[in-house]
């Protein structure tokens, strides 16, 4: 239709315009700083000392900058490029993290796999946390006294959870790639989670992200000033789930 209408106008080389290509990853660092801006100074104060295990992922490009933007003393593992792909965390890895914020004395450790999507935790006394009680600690933190708000959260995961909190719960089944951030996208809620470790905080993206979760921990640490010890104390949730079985009737 354009060529038809003749109305094209023609103009010299240096009159044509350009595109542009955002760098994605230097969007999504200003976005997490801006996020946690607002905490900056709360969390500098606390002088803390942060170990993160960046599973040989992009993440390695982001966390330990901005934890020190923060005003954290920053200890990083698996922030190189492997030769061989490297399936982080294991079971080993923890282990090894662990062992590590207990012999450097840090007030936190965090664990992120390749995709920043999951997060598991470790707090100052070298306790590897579940995704129930991260889950909690970053429910209290973004405290919506709504009564109407929805948390959405894994089938598996056990009520103990939401104790203290006046929410519209919603329990998905564990499905495809994708399905908790779009569960949480549908029903409007304002926090979605379950026990692997993915956390989406909708207010920030659309899916899940396993940084967002940790420095969200982190946060609440600074606002509370206590160790990651004390604040999981008051979320410690005992390892629950929901399950169905069936047993065959002889």
């Amino acid at each position: 239709e354009l060529a038809e209408s003749k109305k094209i106008r023609r103009v010299g080389s240096q009159q044509v315009g350009w595109i542009s290509v955002a760098d994605a990853m230097t969007v999504y660092d200003r976005s997490l700083a801006g996020f946690f801006a607002d905490s900056k100074d709360i969390i500098s104060k606390m002088n803390m000392r942060v170990v993160v295990d960046c599973a040989c992922g992009p993440a390695s490009l982001i966390m330990p900058d901005l934890l020190n933007e923060l005003g954290c003393e920053v200890i990083t593992l698996n922030a190189h490029r492997p030769r061989n792909p490297m399936f982080l965390p294991n079971p080993e890895s923890l282990v090894r993290l662990s062992e590590t914020v207990k012999a450097t004395g840090a007030a936190l450790g965090i664990a992120l796999d390749a995709e920043g999507r999951h997060a598991v935790i470790v707090d100052s006394q070298g306790r590897i946390r579940s995704a129930e009680e991260t889950a909690s600690v970053n429910l209290h933190s973004r405290y919506d006294p709504n009564p109407n708000a929805t948390v959405v959260v894994g089938s598996s995961v056990h009520p103990s959870v939401f104790q203290g909190l006046n929410k519209n719960i919603i329990y998905v089944e564990h499905g495809e790639p994708g399905g908790l951030a779009r569960a949480v996208l549908e029903h409007r809620a304002i926090y979605g989670f379950n026990d692997t470790g993915l956390y989406v905080l909708p207010v920030f993206s659309p899916g899940s992200d396993g940084l967002v979760a940790s420095l969200t921990v982190l946060r609440q640490m600074a606002y509370e000033k206590v160790a990651s010890t004390d604040l999981y104390r008051k979320h410690q949730i005992f390892s629950q789930r929901r399950a169905e079985i069936t047993f065959p009737i002889k």
